[in-house]
């Protein structure tokens, strides 16, 4: 191999894609994002298949309760190293500026969209990318839930990859702010949309968001 070609594969993807900018390539640069985008989303997927096969295996070593103490210890840590609660304080319409962004610029594209009422934003994916596709993907009873628990909305046969989502919006947000920042709906069956409602004012979310994570409304 020759020393361009060994110094050619080490070079990054955005250089090249700057380089192109320069350049005036436009059908390189086309193709560069192409590239880069299809090997965006193999690796965000084959992070959550990563983490839905270890959930599982923690669920079939330990029961539920390992998995929910996984994700417990994993935001208490993002929590201490202080990755998380300013989100939770962002008025309402730049919590929604935040979570679109997330979306549009994520591992893997999706079809979603917002709408908003006089109580609040509602996020609807069509479906989502993450555990949604686990769900289209399979009907495993191996990667959801055992038992009904607050960290699963008191409900069983929930996917566990689809846990951690109630963790970070809903469980962890009332431990900082009092109430749950957004509040799911997950699809039950591949192909149904993930809804998400964001209330602008938290003495309109409905009781049961509360009452199904185990906690009472003080709002």
């Amino acid at each position: 191999m020759k020393a361009s070609e060994l110094k050619g594969l080490t070079r990054l993807n955005r250089d090249k894609i700057f380089d192109s900018l320069k350049r005036g390539k436009p059908k390189e640069i086309r193709d560069l994002l192409k590239r880069e985008f299809q090997e965006r989303e193999k690796f965000h997927d084959l992070y959550v298949d990563w983490v839905n096969e270890l959930t599982a295996l923690l669920a079939e070593k330990a029961g539920d309760e390992a998995v929910f103490e996984f994700y417990e210890r994993y935001y208490q840590r993002r929590q201490k190293e202080l990755q998380d609660d300013n989100k939770y304080r962002l008025p309402i319409e730049d919590l929604v500026r935040y979570r679109a962004k997330k979306f549009t610029g994520g591992g893997h594209d999706f079809i979603f969209k917002v709408e908003e009422d006089d109580e609040k934003f509602t996020f609807i994916l069509s479906p989502c990318g993450s555990g949604g596709r686990l769900i289209e993907k399979s009907t495993d009873p191996r990667y959801r839930t055992k038992k009904a628990h607050p960290c699963s909305h008191r409900q069983f046969n929930i996917p566990y990859y689809c846990a951690h989502c109630f963790f970070i919006w809903e469980l962890r947000s009332i431990e900082v702010v009092g109430y749950p920042r957004v509040v799911y709906q997950i699809p039950e069956r591949g192909g149904d949309p993930c809804i998400q409602h964001m209330y602008k004012n938290p003495r309109d979310i409905p009781e049961i968001y509360f009452e199904r994570l185990g906690k009472k409304k003080r709002v």
